[in-house]
């Protein structure tokens, strides 16, 4: 989706540099015509359109702390249900954010789709 959208680079962080460049390495076969590159969480500075929380901090209730230099205008939290560090952060930079709860009523609407052979559209449940 990324690619499909226009994505030209895409930037791993990851709290350990070796996770963020095995994830490089394994995504790599699949998004040839994208830019990648691992670095560490506390590398993360600059401006970038979109910031994706996937890590397990807000699962657990733990702080994800962003670098004050990093600047984004989008966020995406791929935990939903509560406010988590990250997306305090992201509001307070004025970043548009949403969380995941979009991805896990995609996923029933495919799964309905593998099972029942009907279609349904995203937009009519969110």
């Amino acid at each position: 989706p990324l690619a499909q959208a226009g994505a030209t680079q895409i930037v791993i962080a990851n709290r350990t540099v070796a996770r963020a460049q095995q994830l490089v390495r394994d995504i790599q076969p699949f998004v040839s015509s994208i830019a990648l590159q691992a670095i560490g969480l506390d590398a993360l500075a600059g401006e970038y359109d979109l910031v994706i929380n996937a890590t397990s901090a807000s699962l657990n209730g733990e702080a994800l702390t962003l670098p004050a230099e990093l600047q984004f205008g989008q966020a995406y939290e791929m935990a939903y249900g509560k406010e988590s560090s990250f997306s305090q952060q992201a509001k307070m930079r004025g970043a548009a954010y949403s969380d995941g709860f979009s991805m896990l009523v995609g996923q029933a609407i495919e799964a309905f789709y593998v099972w029942h052979g009907i279609r349904l559209n995203l937009r009519d449940f969110l």
